[in-house]
């Protein structure tokens, strides 16, 4: 049922397109003539939003010994961009909010699932961005769900895959070979070796897709690092995918 909930709530945003708070790039309070303007000119592009949610309880501990603090365990990033593309995501990041809330109320009265949510930010010349990864458990092993969000700060728009890689001089090509190469590394950590060429080449082909169709969820690091999550695919095993953040150069 927790799983359940968790993957209708990643699948719905997914249409609409790491643990505890970031430290957050503040960039300029003031900023140039040639930047978006700040929502709130005396904060940093991206900060801990500070949305108002009614919590049943302060914390519980979950069946699995976790224990989840409501205020310091559900952490999502504020995009402080005055845009119709940052007021968008934001809208996006508070529904995912509020769902956590209502989830984080059903388990406290249970007391068997957990969720927690925390980010990164990072600002890379003209761009900021923030990595939101939920992290979710309770009778099984520890799950991760990720939302990339990318920004030109320059007129506030939303970064495209494309326009991220094309940013960094990378091609497509380029891209899925260094993405690919990860995959493999990961795969061989964790899969059955009779089972790796062919979750090899599912993962690859899924990648390509993902790739073509600008379905990633991705970030610019501070460093001018391409972070992506991509999913592995091990169809041979009970939960078949395994989403899994890896940084290119």
């Amino acid at each position: 049922m927790k799983k359940t909930f968790i993957m209708t709530l990643c699948a719905a945003l997914a249409l609409s397109l790491v643990t505890g708070c970031s430290s957050s790039p503040s960039g300029p309070d003031q900023p140039s003539g040639d930047q978006a303007k700040k929502a709130d000119p005396a904060r940093g592009w991206i900060y801990d939003a500070e949305y108002e949610a009614g919590f049943d309880a302060d914390s519980f501990t979950a069946r699995d010994g976790t224990h989840i603090d409501a205020h310091k365990d559900l952490i999502v990033p504020f995009i402080n961009i005055d845009s119709a593309d940052a007021a968008k995501a934001n809208d996006e990041i508070k529904s995912i909010y509020f769902d956590l809330a209502d989830a984080f109320n059903y388990d406290c009265q249970e007391k068997i699932w957990w969720e927690k949510s925390s980010y990164t930010a990072y600002q890379y010349e003209n761009t900021v961005s923030a990595m939101l990864k939920l992290t979710y458990g309770g009778t099984a092993e520890e799950d991760a769900s990720h939302y990339g969000y990318c920004f030109d700060v320059k007129d506030g728009h939303r970064l495209s895959f494309a326009e991220a890689i094309r940013l960094l001089n990378y091609s497509e090509d380029d891209v899925i070979a260094k993405l690919s190469d990860a995959a493999a590394g990961k795969l061989k950590s964790f899969v059955d070796p009779s089972a790796y060429d062919a979750d090899y080449r599912d993962t690859v082909d899924q990648l390509k897709r993902d790739v073509a169709g600008g379905s990633l969820q991705y970030v610019i690091t501070s460093s001018g690092e391409l972070g992506v999550v991509i999913v592995l695919l091990a169809l041979d095993m009970e939960t078949g995918y395994f989403p899994s953040y890896v940084v290119i150069k």
